[in-house]
Formats: structure tokens, sequence, C-alpha cells
């Protein structure tokens, strides 16, 4: 049986790069697939995002969850809508 897989649909652009680019590091067996003008990214459950991690790849500061939501294409019904919280946590 196949695990849970968890992640948010971004717009593509540098933030969903470097957001894409955390989850990676910390997350083993992020799939992404590229639809042009968003991306769709997924994980094994539970998925979560570092902030030191994603300021490092965005190369600024990032303040959840507005900054995470602004990158957000659009929520689906698997979407890791707990990554503001861990972001907020992980800090």
């Amino acid at each position: 049986m196949t695990g849970r897989r968890v992640g948010p649909v971004l717009m593509s652009g540098g933030a969903a790069s470097a957001i894409v680019a955390a989850l990676r590091a910390v997350n083993p067996g992020v799939e992404v697939a590229d639809h042009g003008s968003y991306l769709r990214e997924s994980a094994p459950a539970p998925c979560s995002l570092r902030r030191a991690l994603l300021e490092e790849e965005l190369g600024e500061s990032f303040r959840p969850p507005a900054d995470l939501e602004r990158a957000r294409w659009s929520p689906s019904p698997d979407a890791c809508t707990s990554i503001p919280t861990r972001v907020a946590a992980s800090c």
C-alpha cells in the first residue's frame, strides 16, 4: 500500500523554486510536477518546511503564513496546510 502524499500547489517562479528546494532538503521523496504556470509538490506525509532553509534559498526573510500564501496557487484536498504552523514552530 502506498503512503499518503501531501504538498502545496505553487505558482511558478522564484518563490516556488525556493520553497521546493527547502522542502527537498528536509523531506525525502519529494516529487514536483511542473505544469507551466504552477508546480505541484508532493511528499510522503508529514511534509515539513524549515524557515531558515527557505530564507537561505530566497536570500531574504520569510514570514509565514502570509508569504507562503502569496506563493500558493490553490489548495488541494491533500495540500500541506500545516506548513505555516510547522514553519512557525521550527523558527
